[in-house]
């Protein structure tokens, strides 16, 4: 069969991240002296070894949604003979694709028997919210956006179709600055994921999930819909000390506000009020993560 005849086009779930600043960061490396590149090492680990290290951080991800969802936690008391439902829940396979320092995260929001699946954007989501946390603590800021849309799935890692470029065109057009924009048909989804009607154990533990990725949404001071990435909804998903993590959120809130101010000094008046915007919104969930705005 030809190949083009097996293409399966179907609703995605898509997500786009870019990192920021890498262009100006990489025109450092003409400055390279090539007898000796370890002379110039930062300018190296901040482009490719950024990416990298992001690299890693994704593997990291799609292994920890391998274990129990928080919804699934609360129905271990099913009976074995039940034990399929958590298949039928769980099932997902998340595609990456990158290009330089971009990466597109997709997955059907249907699973192989049928069922509409909140598994997908609850893990596109979350990854999300573990994206904007680190990368800001880390001092590498990105932008991006998820969509749910048409597409296909050429080959292995190489996606296809108008989701991906609703989702692009969304992150580099309408984002403006770090955040992840949840588009319009990606509110519908996890709209429609809640309002299912049934009393069956999937479709029960899937309304539970839609409830759960609303959760981690907000809107922002332009009307946007934003991945709250610091909001209530997100906080189980960090991990941890939660010490570590409220120093973590003030690495994140510092970090803002020295853009803002940098950007302020330099004049350069659009990047200054993009970055206070992104300020205001870490100021109002700092009581979350029970500091307090400087």
């Amino acid at each position: 069969m030809n190949k083009r005849e097996e293409f399966y086009i179907t609703n995605h779930v898509v997500c786009i991240v870019d990192f920021l600043g890498q262009k100006n960061r990489l025109a450092e490396w003409a400055l390279l002296n090539m007898a000796n590149p370890s002379v110039h090492l930062p300018a190296i680990k901040k482009t490719a070894g950024t990416i990298l290290a992001y690299q890693e951080l994704v593997d990291i991800f799609l292994a920890e949604f391998l274990k129990p969802s928080r919804v699934e936690g609360r129905l271990q008391a099913l009976p074995p003979q039940k034990q399929e439902v958590y298949n039928r829940v769980k099932e997902c396979r998340i595609g990456t694709q990158q290009f330089s320092d971009t990466f597109v995260f997709y997955a059907q929001t249907t699973n192989s028997r049928g069922d509409v699946s909140a598994e997908a954007i609850y893990r596109i989501l979350a990854a999300c919210c573990m994206t904007m946390f680190l990368s800001l603590a880390a001092k590498v800021p990105v932008r991006g956006s998820i969509c749910v849309g048409i597409g296909v799935e050429l080959d292995e890692h190489n996606f296809y179709g108008p989701a991906l470029a609703e989702a692009h065109h969304i992150e580099s057009e309408v984002a403006q600055w770090p955040r992840i924009l949840v588009s319009n048909s990606a509110a519908r989804f996890i709209q429609c994921l809640r309002n299912q009607e049934g009393k069956d154990e999937v479709t029960t533990i899937m309304t539970k999930m839609g409830e759960l990725c609303a959760s981690m949404i907000c809107q922002d001071n332009d009307g946007q819909l934003m991945v709250d990435f610091l909001g209530k909804g997100s906080q189980d998903i960090y991990n941890g000390d939660s010490s570590k993590t409220s120093n973590m959120v003030k690495m994140c809130y510092e970090f803002v506000r020295s853009e803002a101010d940098r950007f302020l000094q330099d004049e350069n008046a659009k990047l200054a009020h993009r970055y206070h915007l992104l300020q205001q919104y870490i100021e109002s969930r700092l009581p979350l993560w029970s500091l307090t705005q400087e």
